[in-house]
């Protein structure tokens, strides 16, 4: 992980009022991002995030993003 970010939603266009809340996670190589997903302490602390989320899991958005 190299950089970990997150903040309010400021929901300026009104296409995503349905999150109130963001993160962004960067790695460097998606083999990185692979290790990271499929580590047991990121399965432990992704359960408590989604059990704090409205709905739960159908209250949350995961897009995994290749930047080029």
């Amino acid at each position: 992980m190299t950089a970990f970010r997150h903040g309010p939603n400021r929901e300026f266009e009104g296409l995503s009022r349905d999150y109130g809340y963001g993160l962004v996670v960067e790695f460097d190589k998606a083999s990185d991002l692979q290790g990271y997903a499929e580590h047991p302490e990121h399965k432990a602390i992704g359960e408590v995030l989604v059990s704090l989320c409205a709905g739960g899991v159908a209250g949350i958005q995961v897009s995994d993003i290749e930047v080029v």
